[in-house]
């Protein structure tokens, strides 16, 4: 072998070296990634799971009846302990719950809509983040129409269960939702599943209206573009609250739900 073949023959071997450990790197990168998307979902879990002792589930006393705590909170049997809460972080609201569904978490009110996109309740950094209001809406759920934001997390959690409510027959199993603030609790009815288009749908995320016959068209238009009928008309009497999240469509859809409140308050 000459001179020029070793040569080559170094070189080729010093390639395939860097070549190993660029993909050695790269793998090492992928790894730590997901080891920290991993952990991160963990502790957000870890930290969501231990907010459930704010939460307590009444006991009825009989068919006809409820004890006197349900009767303090309306229709839901649910009692959040919002003294508490507010003790820890004055920016919750409100607590929204799914019966029948994992989706029992604090909702959030931030200055502005960016404060709680990665921030949990106890303002960690974290990829699920929290449950938030719009920041333009009255905290009291007392607009007409009040947007909530959640991701849709891979493992189901904060939003991730919300996509299955593409299927009618899912939303015919899980109808509604709660609401619990200090002042009560309220029944949402789903009126209207829509995977929309962030541009080109803005109507479907208008919070103010300027009279009752512009909230009637609001009410109409997301009737209509549901994904099926729920057998649910709202009237522009009732206040509307709209569960907004990601979807697999991508970064250009959300996937929203319209709820009435038909209860409580």
């Amino acid at each position: 072998m000459n001179r020029m073949d070793n040569q080559n023959s170094r070189m080729r071997k010093l390639l395939n070296r860097l070549i190993f450990i660029l993909a050695l790197a790269v793998f090492a990168v992928a790894v730590i990634k997901l080891l920290r998307i991993g952990w991160d979902y963990y502790s957000a879990n870890q930290e969501y799971d231990g907010m459930q002792k704010f939460i307590r589930i009444a006991e009825r006393t009989s068919d006809t009846g409820r004890t006197d705590e349900t009767e303090q909170v309306g229709k839901s049997n649910v009692i959040i302990d919002f003294e508490s809460l507010k003790r820890e972080n004055q920016d919750c609201i409100g607590w929204i719950y799914f019966p029948g569904l994992e989706i029992s978490y604090p909702i959030m009110q931030g200055e502005d809509n960016e404060e709680y996109l990665r921030r949990t309740f106890s303002g960690e950094y974290k990829t699920a983040a929290s449950i938030f209001a719009d920041s333009e809406n009255a905290s009291d759920f007392t607009d007409k129409h009040t947007l909530i934001y959640g991701h849709n997390m891979k493992n189901g959690a904060m939003f991730g269960q919300l996509k299955n409510y593409e299927e009618e027959v899912f939303f015919r199993e899980n109808p509604g939702f709660f609401i619990e603030t200090p002042e009560g609790s309220s029944y949402y009815s789903i009126f209207s599943c829509i995977l929309a288009a962030v541009d080109g749908q803005e109507d479907a995320f208008q919070i103010s209206f300027s009279s009752k016959e512009e909230y009637g068209k609001f009410l109409d238009s997301a009737k209509r573009d549901s994904l099926y009928d729920t057998g649910v008309m709202p009237d522009t009497e009732q206040n509307v609250v709209t569960l907004v999240t990601c979807n697999q469509a991508g970064a250009d859809y959300r996937f929203i739900i319209h709820a009435v409140r038909s209860a409580g308050r």
